[in-house]
Formats: C-alpha cells, sequence, structure tokens
C-alpha cells in the first residue's frame, strides 16, 4: 500500500507541476502575443501618419519641400522598423511558446502572426532604405522616384502589418478563451 500511496503522490505531484508550467507557458504565451498585436497597430499607425508626407514629396514641385517631406516620410518609417524588428522578435518568442501552450488554434495563429511580421519587418526595412535614399538625392527626380517606391512599400507594410495584428489577436483570444481557457490541450 504504501508503494502504491508514493507513486500515486508522485504522479499528483509530477502532473500538477506540468499543469503550473503550461499555465505559465500560456500567460508568457498571451503577454507576448498582445505586444506583438501593440508593435503592428503601431506600425499601421505610422505608415498612415507617413501617407500625406509622402504623398507631398512623391508630387512637388520644390526640390526643398519635398526633402522636407521625404525627411518626415524616413522618420516614421524608422520609427515603423523599429516596432517590426520588436514584434518579430516577440512573435518568434510567442511562436515557440504557443506550441508549449498546446492549442491548435493559438499554435495555428502564432504562426501566422509570426510570418506577417517577418512580412511586415521586411517590407519596412526595403521602405526605410529607399527613404534614405529620398533623403539623399541630389535632384527632385530621384527623390520622387524614390519616395513613390517607399510610399507603395509602406501600403505593403500597412497590409502586413494588420494581418500580423489580426492573427496576434485571434492567438491571444484563442489563448484566453480556448479550451479551458487556454489551460487544456487540443494536439
Amino acid at each position: 500500500m504504501k508503494k502504491s500511496t508514493i507513486v500515486v503522490s508522485t504522479l499528483t505531484i509530477t502532473f500538477l507541476l506540468l499543469a503550473s508550467k503550461t499555465v505559465a507557458q500560456c500567460e508568457v504565451l498571451k503577454s507576448e502575443i498582445k505586444e506583438v498585436k501593440e508593435f503592428m497597430t503601431n506600425i499601421n499607425q505610422l505608415t498612415d501618419s507617413l501617407s500625406a508626407p509622402a504623398e507631398l514629396a512623391g508630387y512637388e514641385a520644390s526640390f526643398k519641400k519635398a526633402k522636407l517631406n521625404a525627411l518626415e516620410v524616413e522618420h516614421f518609417l524608422g520609427k515603423a522598423l523599429d516596432q517590426a524588428f520588436e514584434a518579430v522578435s516577440l512573435a518568434e518568442e510567442s511562436q515557440y511558446n504557443s506550441g508549449l501552450c498546446g492549442l491548435k488554434e493559438v499554435i495555428s495563429n502564432s504562426i501566422e502572426a509570426e510570418s506577417y511580421s517577418i512580412d511586415a519587418r521586411d517590407l519596412a526595412e526595403q521602405a526605410y532604405s529607399n527613404a534614405k535614399k529620398a533623403v539623399k538625392a541630389n535632384n527632385l527626380g530621384n527623390l520622387q522616384y524614390h519616395i513613390r517606391i517607399a510610399h507603395r512599400l509602406a501600403g505593403e507594410l500597412r497590409e502586413a502589418s494588420y494581418s500580423a495584428a489580426y492573427h496576434a489577436e485571434m492567438a491571444h483570444y484563442n489563448c484566453v478563451h480556448g479550451p479551458e481557457h487556454g489551460l487544456g490541450s487540443d494536439k
């Protein structure tokens, strides 16, 4: 009898430790994925903010005014790039933790959030690079060429960041409202 009591006690303790580790991983995941959504939402706002100066720089007749607007675009894209790097780092961690959490919907949406975050980062890098080239341009034609490319890429960045934010939100929602509120596994 004593051996079976010890075995049952050991199994119970092991189960409780594993369950508490799963709960902790899900809490970490919820925090990380929420931050991914926040970073992606910020990127969305930054790309909205750069639209007006990008349009002005892309079609301005004055080189000096176009350059000032291009500087503003570069500033917004620099911030968006910083946010994108942070989001990718968190999205990678949350994707790993989603596997430990064990809910299919959370895993799937975390993978998508990571993928779109990586796309957003890559687009932000390209857009920022073109904005820098526009600012360094010595004539209006080159400035406008690069700023228009940056503006087009910023539109694609907006779409990728929106998709990443959506999937991050869905992963968070499924982790909070999944089977047994994110504590169970449906693998």
